[in-house]
Order: C-alpha cells, then structure tokens, then sequence
C-alpha cells in the first residue's frame, strides 16, 4: 500500500495495485468537524489528492463503477 498526505496535514490518500493490476483508492479530507471520503479506482496510481481538483476522484455517495 501507498499513501500521501498533504502539506497541511488535512487530507491523506492510500491506494494499492491489485492482483489484476487495477488501482484502487481511498482518500480522506477534513473538513471543519467532519470528513469527506474519496474513492479511486483506475489503471494508473493517482498522481493528486481530490482537492487538488482531480476528477478521477470520486466520493462515498457517488461510487466510482469499481467500488459498488
């Protein structure tokens, strides 16, 4: 497993090739008193944290095709 976080210290992403070579990912970020989790999924390791303005991220309530 790999991970990232931030400068900041409020947002932290992990991810792992499976067995098949797919890419999957979780990133969380803190927001005030709560936190958003974010879900990857893809063929490459991502490259930038979900406030960074990806799109590849997706979030807990809009699953990426992966993770449902």
């Amino acid at each position: 497993m790999q991970s990232h976080v931030s400068p900041n210290g409020q947002e932290v992403m992990y991810w792992r090739t499976t067995v098949s070579g797919w890419v999957l990912g979780l990133a969380v970020t803190a927001d005030g008193g709560a936190f958003d989790e974010h879900l990857y999924g893809g063929s490459k390791p991502p490259v930038r944290l979900p406030s960074e303005g990806w799109a590849e991220w997706g979030d807990s309530f809009g699953l990426p095709p992966d993770w449902s």
